[in-house]
């Protein structure tokens, strides 16, 4: 940010035109966010720090840092309260329950899957993004009868729109087998680049196909 710019200045602005909060990036721990309040008594007033502590080298510090961030800064505007998408893995967490589990087919044969599927936490699920980075879809993993892994990437099916924090969807999946035995598909969400739902906690539902 050029040393005329003043996020003082941009902040009423922004409030003019429907924005609702501004905060920002640390310098040296960009993975944090800062609200602007805070921002604002770090940077500007010596005195809401100074009393955080009495340790002259922590002053020093944090008096260094103020400077820097009056220097330069990473912000971002928001409209309307700000909700985490499964861009990250924060937040992540579904339920899924489906009326049936157990299937006798012949090879080749369409099975149709009905599935209730919950957002049971924090973060919005995108149906589309740049790239399908944090994209979340239903995902199926295979595995045999000794229920060792035959195949991660076994199955994508994806949403038609975004879906919301305590949102519960009906899905309709279609999958089919080839070789004759006992099949056990796994049933769980992906979000695209970031993970597995399973790795952050959630339990998949896993299916008993008997291919004849």
């Amino acid at each position: 940010m050029e040393n005329d710019i003043d996020l003082r200045e941009i902040k009423l602005i922004s409030e003019e035109i429907g924005f609702t909060d501004l905060y920002l990036k640390l310098i040296d721990a960009p993975d944090r966010d800062l609200p602007y309040q805070e921002f604002l008594g770090i940077c500007f007033e010596s005195k809401w720090w100074k009393r955080l502590t009495r340790h002259l080298a922590w002053q020093k510090i944090i008096s260094h840092l103020a400077h820097s961030m009056r220097q330069s800064n990473v912000f971002f505007l928001v409209k309307g309260n700000y909700v985490a998408d499964s861009r990250s893995h924060s937040g992540l967490k579904h339920h899924i329950e489906t009326p049936k589990t157990h299937f006798v087919c012949q090879a080749n044969e369409s099975i149709e899957l009905k599935l209730t599927i919950r957002n049971t936490g924090s973060a919005k699920w995108l149906h589309s993004n740049i790239q399908d980075i944090g994209v979340t879809n239903i995902g199926l993993h295979l595995y045999d009868q000794n229920r060792n892994l035959v195949e991660l990437d076994f199955l994508r099916h994806g949403f038609q729109e975004d879906i919301m924090p305590g949102q519960e969807v009906i899905q309709t999946v279609s999958l089919s087998l080839t070789q004759p035995g006992h099949h056990y598909p796994g049933v769980d969400l992906v979000s695209e680049y970031i993970g597995w739902f399973e790795q952050f906690g959630s339990v998949p539902v896993v299916l008993e196909v008997i291919v004849e």
